[in-house]
């Protein structure tokens, strides 16, 4: 009985893998030009994806910055153009300086 409950366990536990994606911090010059070389072979619609990512991974940095005009760029030649307004907005009311 009792080899039963642990097969059992085993078998359970062993299905329920963990399907997420791990969280790999990359450096910023390398997610920004990897957004840049898909945003000029065409591919705006993941590259606004990976300018996203730069400003969640570093949020404080110059790049950021970049990256919130740049995603809204992508994003406008994406055809996704209220992605594209809310983007430039956020980014005004972060930086109405700018």
């Amino acid at each position: 009985m009792r080899m039963a409950l642990i097969m059992v366990f085993g078998m359970i536990t062993a299905c329920s893998g963990n399907d997420e994606p791990t969280y790999q911090e990359r450096p910023v010059e390398d997610i920004y030009n990897q957004a840049m070389d898909k945003l000029l072979s065409g591919n705006a619609e993941l590259a606004a994806i990976d300018f996203d990512e730069v400003e969640r991974q570093h949020p404080y940095s110059v790049w950021a910055r970049k990256s919130q005009l740049m995603a809204a760029y992508a994003q406008y030649l994406s055809d996704n153009y209220d992605e594209a307004i809310f983007t430039a907005q956020r980014f005004l009311q972060l930086h109405p300086g700018n």
